[in-house]
């Protein structure tokens, strides 16, 4: 059985190139990287934060106070402005699995190669960033996902790495895998807004726009992946779709998108009309659910997959088997405004769009309609 940190390392080879070519990234706009950042777009910052986030969700993890991503079919929620900070022990909340770079013994086991491992999450923070305004109010946390130690004799370490948050030419968040250098200096560090960060520290630096050249940032500390608890792994049917169909380009701009996405009511699917109605809902990531009531049950989610658009029409492909669908979308306003779906493939049957989340569903589902109806307000400001 392959083990998680094997699997860490597999899922981010197989989702982001091993590149320094800004325009080679896995990128936004494509169904890969948008289904890693599927809440992206809804408050400030970049993507780094959610390649560990979906890493988590990918590994089992359904710990609501660890994972910061929406599935409303497994009880996980996104909280804006909390991808790195939730990490933490702040607040009183224990945080078993987070290693903090407090000490100088500690920090010299990190530089000997003691510390972070296959699979480990690690933060590295230095003084603020500037904003459009001159003034210093951006964090520049910065968390990546360690890969391989390729060196680490007491003074240097080089760290094979994946990464999210990293903008291409076009401006648009993306992902790497690349190799990063890191030197133990007794030089003291800023973190935050805090005075200097007393060393010795651990510190890697990189040129970042605006900035003074090679910007340092000292690792703060680390999620070891072997303090998390684990259950089962999502439906492979699922991933696999997403696996598949990572690098295809999509239209996914947060503004853009959002009268697509919501809960949808699916009538006469197979050329009949059900006793109880289906629905669909077009979820953030590309991420679609079919929830339907079988007998005297509560509904349920039968079916999951894809969902994407080409101007007009609505693409799903679903992962229990059932044929591809496609519709034409259009909003009409006689004799009231409603937005529909005319069935372009067979068996389809015809959509339309809800105001609100139907009240036959489970809570649970009711609930995620509140990280559907959030404009963007996305922005380079680093969110700790």
């Amino acid at each position: 059985m392959e083990s998680r940190r094997n699997l860490v390392a597999r899922l981010c080879k197989l989702f982001l190139p091993e590149t320094d070519d800004l325009n080679q990234l896995a990128h936004w706009k494509q169904i890969g990287f948008d289904h890693i950042a599927k809440d992206y777009g809804q408050g400030s910052g970049t993507t780094c934060g959610f390649l560990p986030h979906w890493l988590l969700w990918r590994l089992g993890c359904r710990d609501d106070t660890l994972v910061n991503r929406s599935c409303p079919d497994e009880g996980l929620t996104f909280r804006t402005g909390q991808n790195l900070s939730i990490f933490l022990p702040l607040n009183k909340r224990a945080r078993p699995a987070w290693l903090a770079l407090d000490s100088e013994p500690k920090t010299g086991d990190v530089a000997n190669g003691k510390g972070p491992q296959r699979g480990d999450f690690v933060i590295i923070r230095g003084g603020l960033w500037k904003d459009s305004s001159g003034n210093r109010t951006r964090d520049s946390a910065h968390i990546f996902v360690l890969l391989d130690v390729i060196r680490a004799d007491g003074k240097t370490v080089v760290w094979r790495v994946a990464q999210t948050g990293i903008s291409n030419n076009a401006r648009e968040q993306g992902g790497q895998i690349k190799t990063l250098t890191g030197e133990l200096k007794d030089t003291d560090v800023m973190d935050g807004d805090s005075p200097q960060y007393k060393g010795p520290n651990l510190v890697f630096v990189a040129d970042i726009l605006g900035e003074e050249p090679n910007f340092p940032r000292r690792v703060i500390g680390y999620n070891n992946l072997d303090a998390v608890g684990f259950g089962a792994t999502p439906d492979a049917s699922f991933t696999t779709l997403f696996e598949n169909r990572r690098g295809e380009a999509a239209s996914n701009s947060p503004n853009a998108i959002m009268e697509w996405l919501g809960w949808w009511r699916l009538d006469s699917a197979n050329g009949f009309i059900p006793s109880e109605p289906t629905y669909l809902l077009l979820d953030r990531g590309h991420e679609v659910y079919r929830l339907e009531k079988v007998n005297v049950g509560p509904h349920t989610c039968a079916a999951a997959g894809i969902w994407t658009r080409k101007g007009t029409t609505l693409d799903v492909q679903w992962d229990d088997g059932t044929p591809d669908q496609s519709w034409t979308v259009a909003r009409t306003f006689v004799p009231n405004t409603q937005t529909t779906g005319t069935p372009l493939s067979a068996r389809t049957g015809a959509l339309s769009k809800l105001k609100k989340p139907p009240e036959d569903v489970p809570l649970r589902w009711r609930g995620s309609e509140a990280t559907l109806t959030r404009a963007s307000t996305g922005s380079p400001a680093g969110v700790y």
